[in-house]
């Protein structure tokens, strides 16, 4: 039996950023930014008021 040599070669690799974002619409893709954003700062603005009432913050809540 020989042992096996695993590589990622480039054609195996997930299909980069930009180009999955160019084969998108772009209203589709500014709305989807625009959720996320607001996502983020929902979950920051509820984490700090938790860190500032002494709350402890679980990561698995």
């Amino acid at each position: 039996m020989q042992p096996a040599q695993l590589s990622l070669l480039a054609d195996q690799l997930p299909t980069p950023m930009p180009v999955v974002l160019a084969e998108l619409p772009e209203t589709d893709v500014g709305e989807a930014i625009s959720l996320l954003g607001a996502l983020i700062a929902k979950a920051s603005t509820s984490t700090s008021a938790e860190t500032a009432s002494g709350a402890e913050v679980n990561g698995d809540e």
